[in-house]
């Protein structure tokens, strides 16, 4: 079995660039992820074994996701359930702190009737 390989990359102010290869996506011909504070990027490659006779170019085709770019992608896909507007935010803020200052609004009732604790 692969073992995972990593190097990692000091900038020189601080920040560090971490590169591992042989853990994430091993049906790829090749996968690397990047690392570098809370950011994460994962980049795989997959390529025929021959290549064709009528061709004088590599075609390349990108395949690049952002699942949480887009919040009303996000909540279609299911990964998120509410979308707040940056209007909305303060609003919401202002109600999620005075559900959880008042302890009967913060114990909300469950969907099989309300067990004493």
């Amino acid at each position: 079995m692969n073992q995972a390989i990593i190097k990692t990359i000091d900038l020189g102010d601080g920040r560090t660039i971490t590169i591992e290869t042989g853990r994430l996506a091993k049906q790829a011909d090749g996968a690397v992820v990047v690392k570098m504070g809370d950011t994460m990027l994962l980049a795989t490659v997959v390529a025929a074994q021959d290549a064709k006779e009528d061709v004088d170019f590599m075609p390349l085709s990108v395949d690049y996701r952002e699942k949480f770019a887009n919040p009303y992608r996000a909540a279609a896909l299911g990964y998120i359930d509410e979308i707040i507007l940056p209007q909305d935010t303060r609003t919401k803020i202002i109600q999620a702190l005075k559900m959880t200052h008042n302890k009967r609004q913060s114990n909300l009732p469950r969907k099989h009737g309300n067990m004493p604790l």
